[in-house]
C-alpha cells in the first residue's frame, strides 16, 4: 500500500492543475431595446411571441444592445428560437408566462456557439402548458442567468456548453417528483453560486462535465429528488473532473413516505479531482455524502447531521481523504427499510463484492451519536478483511472506532493533502 501512495502522489504532480473561469458577459449593454416598443402587452393574456422575436432580432443588429422587459406578465405562446447572441434584462416584477401552445422548449438555440444572458426575470410555466418537454435547451452555448426566478415543471437543459454562470437564481416548488430541474450534459467551466432550490427537482450532471464550482447554494424541502448528483452509469463512460462543492446548505430533504427516503444529498459517481468542503447537510433522506468510483477526492470540514442512513458513504475510491468532518446522529432509518444494515452509520465504507478502496485516509473527524433512539455504528466496513486500503493518521481518534487500520504519519498526510488541494484549485 505504501507503493500505491507513492504512485498516487507522483500521478498528482503530473496531471493538469486546472484553469480559470472567464466571465461569461457578452458585452456591456449601452443601448436599451424596450419590448413595449414592439407592441408587447404585459397583461398575461396577449401573446407576446412576435414582439419578443422582433425585439431580439432588432437587438442583434445593434451593437451593445439589450432587450428590456418592463414590469408585467408577458404570455409567450410559441417556442422562441434564436441563432444569435442576446441579452434580456427584466425590470423588477417582469414575468414571462408559458402558453399552452408552446411545444418542446420555451427557449432554444438553433445554431451552436451563441451567448445567452438573462437577468432579473421570472419565468413561470402554466399548468396548461403540457406540451413543453424542457423550459429551455441550450446547445454549445455560453450561458449566464442571474437574479432569475424559475417557477417551472420541466427542466432547464444545457448540452455541451462552455462558460456557464447561474447565480442568485431561485428554482421554486413546481417540479414533478423524482426529476432534475437542471440537467447539464458534457459541459465545462460551470459556476452555480448563491442559488436557492426549494421543494423542486435537483441538479444533475451527465456525460463528463469538468471544472464545476457549486458554492453557497441552498437546497431545501426536496423530498423526491437527489439535490445534487453527478451521474456515472457505466465503466465505459467518461468521468467528470475538477469539481468543487463548497459552502452549500441541504436542509429537510428527507422523504418520510419512504421511511426516511432514498435520496443522497450530495452524490458523486465517477468524478476525478473532487473537493467537497464546508457543506451543511441535515435531515437528508439517505446518505449525506456519497462517493462512488471516484479518484483524488478531498472531503473536509462538512457537517452531516441526522441523515437517515450514513453521514458519508464511500465505495470504489482511489485516494480519498476524509478529514475534519462532523458526522452527528446519523442512521435513524429503520432496519426494515434499509437494504444494507451496515449503512446505518456515521461513516459507511463499502469493501464487499467488486468494490475496492485504495488509499482512504481518515483524520480528525468527529463521529458521534448522542440520540439514544438511534442504535447504529459510528463507522461501518462491509468486509473488514478487504480493508487494507484504509489509513489513519498517527494516533487519530477515529482509530479506536473501527480497530487498527494502517497508520500514516502526519507529514505524509500533509504532503498528500497539499498536493491534492493544489491539483483541484482552479
Amino acid at each position: 500500500m505504501k507503493k500505491s501512495l507513492r504512485f498516487i502522489l507522483i500521478l498528482l504532480f503530473a496531471l493538469h492543475s486546472g484553469t480559470f473561469f472567464a466571465a461569461p458577459v457578452i458585452h456591456k449593454p449601452t443601448v436599451r431595446i424596450n419590448l413595449l416598443d414592439f407592441g408587447a402587452k404585459g397583461d398575461g393574456q396577449f401573446d407576446n411571441y412576435l414582439p419578443l422575436m422582433n425585439a431580439l432580432n432588432s437587438a442583434s443588429k445593434i451593437k451593445n444592445s439589450v432587450v428590456f422587459i418592463p414590469r408585467g406578465n408577458y404570455l409567450i405562446n410559441k417556442q422562441v428560437v434564436v441563432n444569435f447572441d442576446f441579452i434580456i434584462q427584466g425590470e423588477e416584477g417582469a414575468t414571462i408566462l408559458t402558453g399552452d401552445q408552446v411545444k418542446n422548449n420555451l427557449f432554444y438555440n438553433a445554431t451552436p456557439d451563441i451567448a445567452a444572458e438573462i437577468n432579473d426575470l421570472q419565468i413561470t410555466q402554466n399548468d396548461q402548458s403540457v406540451q413543453i418537454s424542457n423550459i429551455a435547451t441550450f446547445y454549445k452555448a455560453k450561458i449566464r442567468f442571474t437574479n432569475c426566478t424559475f417557477n417551472i415543471k420541466t427542466p432547464l437543459i444545457l448540452r455541451n456548453c462552455k462558460d456557464v454562470t447561474i447565480q442568485n437564481c431561485r428554482f421554486n416548488n413546481t417540479r414533478s417528483p423524482m426529476g432534475a430541474i437542471l440537467t447539464i450534459f458534457a459541459s465545462s467551466e460551470l459556476k452555480l453560486t448563491d442559488n436557492t432550490f426549494n421543494a423542486t427537482g435537483g441538479v444533475t450532471f451527465v456525460d463528463s462535465c469538468s471544472f464545476v464550482k457549486i458554492a453557497n447554494n441552498r437546497f431545501s424541502e426536496m423530498k423526491n429528488a437527489y439535490p445534487l448528483h453527478f451521474d456515472f452509469k457505466n465503466v465505459t463512460d467518461k468521468r467528470h473532473s475538477y469539481v468543487i462543492i463548497e459552502g452549500n446548505s441541504f436542509v429537510g430533504n428527507a422523504a418520510q413516505a419512504h421511511a426516511g427516503g432514498t435520496y443522497d444529498q450530495i452524490s458523486c459517481f465517477g468524478v476525478n479531482f473532487l473537493h467537497i468542503k464546508n457543506n451543511s447537510i441535515k435531515d437528508g433522506g439517505d446518505m449525506g455524502i456519497t462517493i462512488s468510483r471516484c479518484a483524488n477526492v478531498l472531503i473536509d470540514s462538512n457537517t452531516c447531521e441526522q441523515n437517515y442512513s450514513s453521514g458519508i458513504s464511500v465505495d470504489n475510491a482511489t485516494l480519498c481523504i476524509i478529514s475534519a468532518n462532523r458526522l452527528l446522529n446519523n442512521g435513524a432509518k429503520s432496519t426494515k427499510s434499509s437494504g444494507i444494515p451496515e449503512s446505518k452509520s456515521g461513516l459507511f465504507i463499502v469493501t464487499n463484492g467488486a468494490s475496492e478502496i485504495d488509499s482512504l485516509i481518515l483524520y480528525n473527524n468527529t463521529i458521534s451519536n448522542g440520540v439514544s433512539k438511534i442504535k447504529t455504528n459510528l463507522v461501518s466496513i462491509t468486509n473488514k478483511t478487504k480493508a487494507s486500503g484504509i489509513f489513519s493518521v498517527n494516533a487519530d481518534k477515529t482509530r479506536s472506532i473501527y480497530g487498527t487500520p494502517n497508520q500514516l504519519n502526519l507529514a505524509r498526510y500533509n504532503q498528500l493533502k497539499a498536493t491534492l488541494l493544489n491539483r483541484i484549485r482552479f
